[in-house]
């Protein structure tokens, strides 16, 4: 078995999209996300980032696929927010 961990000076993320507050409608394929959720950080990288939901620039970040499931892979300075819910 296999796991993707995030290299050391990144945050490995999971894309997602709310459905509570807000509606993305992606109008083409190349359109990439621009939220998600935390799930590896590198060594370098505080562990207070697993799991945060985020909003990251649009550009400039790594997409893969590894075993079906698409991640990103986003430089710290490339988060924009915290999503909290209250």
């Amino acid at each position: 078995m296999y796991k993707v961990v995030a290299p050391p000076d990144l945050l490995l993320v999971k894309p997602t999209t709310r459905k509570e507050e807000s509606v993305i409608i992606l109008t083409t394929k190349e359109e990439m996300p621009t939220e998600g959720t935390v799930i590896s950080v590198g060594c370098n990288i505080d562990d207070a980032w697993l799991s945060q939901d985020i909003i990251f620039k649009k550009f400039g970040n790594q997409a893969f696929k590894f075993n079906g499931v698409d991640y990103l892979a986003v430089k710290t300075e490339d988060v924009i927010a915290n999503i909290v819910k209250v």
